[in-house]
């Protein structure tokens, strides 16, 4: 997206992780000692986890665009790839 000023830091990426992992363990999902996270409790958390951390211009804004349509848009194609 060229109106994406500044996109998530690995940090951003970390934070979706553990939130995955906390959205896995209180729902029970555990082998062998393991938490074992799902593609939707990434899905399902990415828009609450990375939404502060995405900054577009001011003009994509102001067209109606918001941080949660960036980040649809790139589960949209990771689903698809």
């Amino acid at each position: 997206y060229p109106d994406v000023l500044s996109g998530s830091s690995p940090r951003g990426l970390l934070g979706l992780i553990r939130a995955a992992h906390a959205r896995a363990f209180l729902e029970g999902r555990i082998q062998d000692g393991v938490v074992k996270p799902s593609w939707d409790d990434f899905r399902a958390l990415a828009p609450d986890v990375l939404r502060h951390r995405i900054r577009l211009t001011p003009g994509f804004e102001a067209m109606g665009a918001r941080s949660d349509t960036v980040i649809e848009a790139l589960l949209r194609w990771i689903d698809a790839w």
